[in-house]
């Protein structure tokens, strides 16, 4: 199991998850960014209303990358869809601290479902974690998928 890296420095994030820690009601210096590199799972999550999708930066008719969050456990499921050498990012920011959480897969389409499974102890109960799928070229955002979501935590 991946443990999630904890930075203490002020972090600058290049996703609209991250813009509304003020909105959410702290401050972005107080903030701390958990980052955790998905491992593989054998669990293919349902597809429901704390999943997300991010279409193709070529093709965007083509689903790119899926995104699940499971609140028991505070787990993040990530899915690359698309051969096309992107990668697939989850990012996310909780409004009872503030602090930041991101999920990266690697491997590509061929790693099938991937899970950040580390934040259980980051993630304070009875929360709402706001958080967006990306697809990432490198540093750079190529694209957020869907509808920015608002997942409990448990």
């Amino acid at each position: 199991m991946n443990r999630p890296v904890k930075c203490t420095a002020p972090v600058l994030v290049a996703t609209t998850a991250f813009s509304l820690v003020a909105l959410l009601g702290t401050s972005a210096s107080a903030a701390t960014l958990y980052s955790e590199r998905a491992s593989s799972t054998s669990t293919s999550p349902t597809l429901d209303a704390n999943c997300n999708e991010v279409t193709g930066y070529e093709n965007p008719r083509a689903t790119a990358g899926l995104a699940c969050f499971r609140p028991y456990g505070d787990k993040f499921y990530v899915r690359d869809t698309l051969a096309d050498g992107h990668h697939i990012e989850v990012r996310g920011t909780v409004n009872r601290t503030g602090d930041n959480f991101r999920c990266y897969e690697h491997g590509g389409s061929a790693a099938g479902w991937q899970v950040c499974d580390s934040f259980h102890d980051e993630i304070p109960e009875n929360s709402t974690i706001y958080w967006e799928i990306g697809l990432w070229e490198g540093g750079t955002l190529l694209g957020t998928g869907g509808d920015p979501k608002f997942s409990s935590t448990s």
